[in-house]
């Protein structure tokens, strides 16, 4: 069965941004948790920062693996984070990003 890693970015950037700051996610979590060319990446996104950091606590609180992204060129702001399949009861009902 192939692995599952949830990149999950805001809704409220422009979609360059967006894909750019879901990049980073991914490759953090490669870089600290390790990928496979046979995980499956899903993509999706949140409204706004407030939502991405509410998802953030609940992965924390959970004990579930994450990386997560501020991005300079955006006050530092949190843009997007990566977790595991084990975060599926938390991301289940979020859109795909650019369908939300």
């Amino acid at each position: 069965m192939k692995n599952k890693m949830y990149v999950v970015v805001r809704e409220d950037l422009d979609p360059g941004l967006r894909t750019a700051q879901a990049c980073h996610a991914a490759t953090l979590y490669g870089r600290d948790f390790g990928a496979s060319e046979e995980q499956n990446l899903i993509v999706l996104g949140v409204p706004d920062k407030e939502q991405l950091a509410q998802l953030l606590f609940e992965l924390e609180r959970r004990h579930i693996p994450k990386v997560w992204f501020k991005e300079p060129d955006v006050d530092n702001e949190l843009t997007a984070l990566a977790c595991p399949v084990e975060a599926t009861p938390l991301v289940r009902n979020l859109p795909l990003l650019f369908q939300g």
